[in-house]
């Protein structure tokens, strides 16, 4: 409504106005240099309003140009932003499938204009991983590694794979320079447990046990038998006894006390030659913890004529008589002194208390022996029921 009236009183004021104004045009003079140019005011004012608005009439055509180049060029780029998306979509999707051809193919065509390039790269190299193309997975690793800031990562997975492809020596020479510089780094600790161990690196595995106990790597059980192992191994490998006694001395003073890792030491004395040390040894933990580690290597040691041992553990029947490793290692240090009457009483205590199918066959054995056909067949038929 007011709109309407100021309308009406422009068109009232022009009405008004228009005769006085055709009555009394005025008179426009302008001269510049040798041009001179005659005009009424009123034409004047005309002719300024009309190329203003033609000014402003091509600036806004100038300017609408623009934008409409401006927006195709940003159509365009979100046409290529969502393509790539729907391609990681698609790649993640066959990697979730394990289809690894299309996999590869997916999350390469995502990558150049995907939000994430490095997870596509990535991605891309574990399909190319999975389907043995070693130089394509290291060239889209190469394009990971230009994108990542923290290059480690990049590395890390570098190793995994060529453990994965058995390509060992090479793993260990990148791992320990990774391990050398990044001490204290989860993954990298992991990384050389796994490859240490298949290496049979024993010693490698030994000096990262306190990182693996620093980062809590392993609960503690899964920690205990991890030690237990590479003692053990470490113990088993040597061939010199000065490197036994390295080794020996290698570990801790608890893990020297333990039964496995004595018994392990007490045989590797004996394999090298040093039978007296090794059974001394024997002879003093039997004597001060009597545990079936030792009664189980006690018959590859002991000889007929180690009277001392025999007694220490004939003095021992009381509380160990429901023991079946102790009536097994007893049963074979009789069997060496050919008395087998003895040697059989402890294998059917054996039997009793831990039948299988070892112990059925040595009783069956030990019958033969003595012409007892009928008895050994009998245990020879209960091994073959196990």
């Amino acid at each position: 409504m007011i709109r309407t009236l100021a309308y009406i009183v422009i068109i009232l004021l022009g009405l008004v106005l228009s005769p006085w104004i055709l009555s009394h045009t005025g008179y426009l003079y302008l001269s510049i240099g040798d041009y001179e140019v005659e005009t009424s005011v009123v034409f004047a004012v005309v002719a300024l309003l009309v190329i203003f608005s033609a000014i402003q009439l091509i600036e806004w055509l100038f300017v609408g140009l623009i934008n409409i180049f401006v927006r195709r060029g940003w159509l365009s780029s979100r046409w290529r932003r969502q393509s790539a998306r729907k391609h990681t979509l698609q790649g993640a999707l066959a990697i979730a499938e394990e289809d690894w051809v299309n996999a590869e193919k997916s999350m390469c065509k995502g990558a150049s204009n995907g939000e994430l390039p490095l997870v596509n790269w990535l991605a891309a190299a574990r399909a190319a991983h999975h389907q043995g193309s070693t130089e394509q997975r290291d060239h889209y690793l190469n394009q990971a590694e230009k994108l990542a800031d923290n290059k480690l990562s990049i590395a890390t997975t570098r190793v995994r794979y060529l453990i994965q492809q058995g390509e060992l020596e090479t793993a260990r020479v990148q791992l320990d320079k990774l391990i050398a510089a990044n001490s204290n780094k989860p993954a990298l600790i992991k990384l050389g447990l796994e490859l240490y161990h298949l290496q049979q690196d024993w010693s490698a595995i030994k000096l990262l046990l306190p990182k693996v106990t620093k980062l809590k790597l392993l609960n503690q059980s899964e920690l205990e038998e991890l030690q237990q192992q590479v003692n053990r191994a470490l113990l088993k490998q040597v061939e010199h006894k000065p490197e036994l006694e390295k080794v020996w001395h290698w570990l801790s003073r608890k893990e020297r006390k333990t039964s496995a890792n004595l018994a392990e030491y007490a045989i590797s004395l004996a394999r090298l030659g040093d039978t007296i040390e090794a059974k001394k040894i024997i002879y003093k933990a039997i004597k001060s913890h009597p545990v079936n580690e030792f009664f189980d290597l006690l018959p590859s040691i002991v000889n007929a004529g180690d009277d001392d041992i025999r007694k220490l553990l004939a003095g021992l029947e009381s509380s160990q008589d429901n023991n079946a490793s102790y009536h097994r290692c007893l049963a074979k240090l009789n069997q060496q002194t050919n008395n087998f009457s003895e040697a059989k009483h402890h294998w059917q205590r054996v039997i009793e208390l831990q039948p299988s199918v070892s112990s059925w066959t040595a009783l069956g054995k030990l019958h033969e022996q003595l012409g007892e056909q009928a008895k050994a067949l009998n245990c020879y038929r209960h091994a073959l029921q196990f």
